[in-house]
C-alpha cells in the first residue's frame, strides 16, 4: 500500500478493523503483564519498562497507519515502516523469551516445589494419623479385654456365693454402666440374704426359747 500509494476501500475497512483489534489485544496484554508483576514483584521493574516501551511503539505505528495509510497520505517510507514494525515484533519476542518464559518456568518450579512440600506434609500427617488410630484401637482392645476379665472374675465369684464381689471398672462407657448395675444387684442380693439370715436367727432363737419353755412345763407336770 505504501509502495503503490493507494488502498482499496475494502482493504481500508479491513485494516481499520485490524488496528482496532490489535489495540484491544495490546490493552489485554498490559493487564496480563500487570498481573504477572503482582504475582512476581521482582519482575515488576522489567515488565513495566517493557510494557510502557512496547505500548508507546505500538501506538506510534497505529498512529502512522491512521494518519498516513488510512488517511491516504502515503508519506511514510515503506522501508522505514517495515523496519519499525519488525523492531516492535522483535522487541515483543525478546521480552517473551528473555523475561516472560524464564519467569513462567520459575513460577512452575516454585509451584512444583510447593506441591512436593505439601505432599510430604500430608504423607507425614497420614502416617501420624494411622499410628494414632492404631494406638487408640489397641487401647480400646485392651480396655475391653480388661473389662471382660473383670466381669468374668466377678460373675464367677457371684456364682460361688461370694456376694461381696464387685465389678471394679473405671470409665463412663456402657461397660462401666453395666458394672455399676451388677454391683447394685449384688448389694441388693447381699442385703436380702442378710435379712433372711437375720430372720432365720430370730426364728432359731424363738424355737430355742419355745423348747426351753416346753421342758419347764414338762418338769412342772411331773
Amino acid at each position: 500500500m505504501l509502495t503503490r500509494k493507494e488502498i482499496a476501500p475494502e482493504a481500508k475497512v479491513a485494516l481499520a478493523a485490524t488496528v482496532g483489534g490489535m489495540e484491544q489485544n495490546l490493552k489485554q496484554q498490559n493487564v496480563n503483564l500487570a498481573k504477572v508483576s503482582r504475582f512476581a514483584p521482582y519482575t515488576a521493574a522489567t515488565l513495566d519498562a517493557f510494557s510502557h516501551q512496547f505500548t508507546a511503539d505500538c501506538e506510534r505505528i497505529f498512529g502512522v497507519v491512521r494518519s498516513d495509510i488510512l488517511a491516504e497520505q502515503f508519506q511514510t517510507d515503506p522501508q522505514a515502516y517495515f523496519g519499525d514494525v519488525t523492531g516492535v515484533i522483535d522487541q515483543g519476542f525478546k521480552a517473551m523469551f528473555e523475561t516472560l518464559m524464564p519467569q513462567f518456568e520459575e513460577q512452575l518450579q516454585h509451584r512444583a516445589d510447593r506441591a512436593s512440600r505439601l505432599r510430604l506434609i500430608f504423607s507425614t500427617l497420614a502416617v501420624v494419623v494411622t499410628v494414632l488410630c492404631a494406638y487408640l484401637a489397641l487401647g480400646m482392645y485392651f480396655s475391653v479385654l480388661h473389662s471382660v476379665e473383670v466381669f468374668s472374675r466377678g460373675a464367677g465369684a457371684l456364682a460361688q456365693g461370694d456376694l461381696t464381689a464387685r465389678f471394679d471398672l473405671k470409665g463412663r462407657d456402657e461397660l462401666h454402666v453395666a458394672a455399676e448395675r451388677f454391683n447394685r444387684m449384688a448389694e441388693a442380693l447381699q442385703a436380702l440374704i442378710g435379712s433372711f439370715r437375720g430372720q432365720v436367727m430370730n426364728l432359731r432363737s424363738a424355737a430355742e426359747q419355745l423348747a426351753g419353755s416346753s421342758q419347764q412345763i414338762a418338769g412342772s407336770a411331773e
